[in-house]
Order: C-alpha cells, then sequence, then structure tokens
C-alpha cells in the first residue's frame, strides 16, 4: 500500500517544481518605485506589468474636445505619472494576457488600486474582457464628464484595430 502513495507524491513534487520555475507566477509581489511607459503600464522592479482591468488610450492617440483635438494618450499617460510620482507601488502578479504581456493589480502605498483611480479619473476605460469590476468607476468618470469623457473617443481597442 505504501507503494502506490509515492506514485502519487512524485508527481505532484513535479507539478509543483514546474509552476514555480516559470517566469512569472501569479500572486508573485512587486514593489518599487514606478516608471510609467503609458496610461496603463508601468515598470517595477525592472518588470513591465499592464495595469489589471484597465484599457487606455495609445501614446499616439488623439480624441475630440469641443473646439479642439487632444493628445489623450499622452494625458492618460500624464494622470498615471501623477498618481504615481514619487511613491513606491504594490503590484500583485494576475497572469498573463492573452499577447503575454503580464499584468497586475498595483496599489499605492495607502492602498487604493491605481487601475480604479485611472477609470474613476476618465484616462481609462474599464476593460470588461478582464473584469467588471471597474464599471462603475467607468460610469461615474461618464456620468461626470471626467478625463476622455469631456469629449469625444474612440475605445482603445478599437482604435488599435483600426491602426493594423
Amino acid at each position: 500500500m505504501a507503494r502506490r502513495g509515492v506514485k502519487y507524491i512524485i508527481p505532484f513534487a513535479f507539478i509543483f517544481a514546474l509552476v514555480l520555475s516559470s517566469d512569472a507566477v501569479a500572486g508573485e509581489v512587486l514593489r518599487g518605485s514606478p516608471t510609467v511607459i503609458d496610461g496603463d503600464t508601468i515598470e517595477v522592479a525592472g518588470e513591465r506589468l499592464g495595469l489589471y482591468g484597465i484599457d487606455a488610450p495609445e501614446l499616439d492617440q488623439t480624441c475630440r474636445w469641443p473646439n479642439r483635438e487632444i493628445p489623450c494618450g499622452v494625458m492618460a499617460r500624464a494622470a498615471l505619472m501623477d498618481l504615481t510620482a514619487g511613491i513606491e507601488v504594490r503590484c500583485e502578479d494576475v497572469g498573463r494576457r492573452d499577447d503575454g504581456r503580464r499584468v497586475a493589480r498595483c496599489a499605492d502605498p495607502h492602498g487604493a488600486d491605481l487601475g480604479a483611480n485611472m477609470v474613476w479619473t476618465g484616462w481609462a476605460l474599464a476593460l470588461r474582457q478582464a473584469s467588471t469590476e471597474y464599471v462603475g468607476d467607468e460610469a461615474a468618470a461618464r456620468d461626470e464628464k471626467r478625463g476622455l469623457w469631456k469629449g469625444e473617443f474612440v475605445p482603445p481597442w478599437e482604435w488599435r484595430s483600426s491602426q493594423r
């Protein structure tokens, strides 16, 4: 009887070792001063991370506000830079997107979720394919005409599709 149990221990140990050897383990926590790449991407501790559950305009994307065109991708990056200026963030890895990009839920030192803040201020949209967690924040930004909602814009995923 004891031999039968040994058969099962080895495969579980092997699988556990494989999971630990992957380059990104869901739940891994990274801390540090972030470098903002764009409105939904930061680099922390040498790792490039997409913010979980959101999508922000691309850097070269523009939007239409009353009587003018604005660089909304650049403005979204500036909003995230403002949120993270001079602080350290804590990011918990939640996996990878279909394109292989690492995704994390990141917070400021007080525990405020950066993704939620970007959506609430109107500089990012809830990425419903990933989560519906920020849909209420998006509705509040839209109702209050904050950020992107001050004018007209193409959702970032549609804008990227049109650029291909």
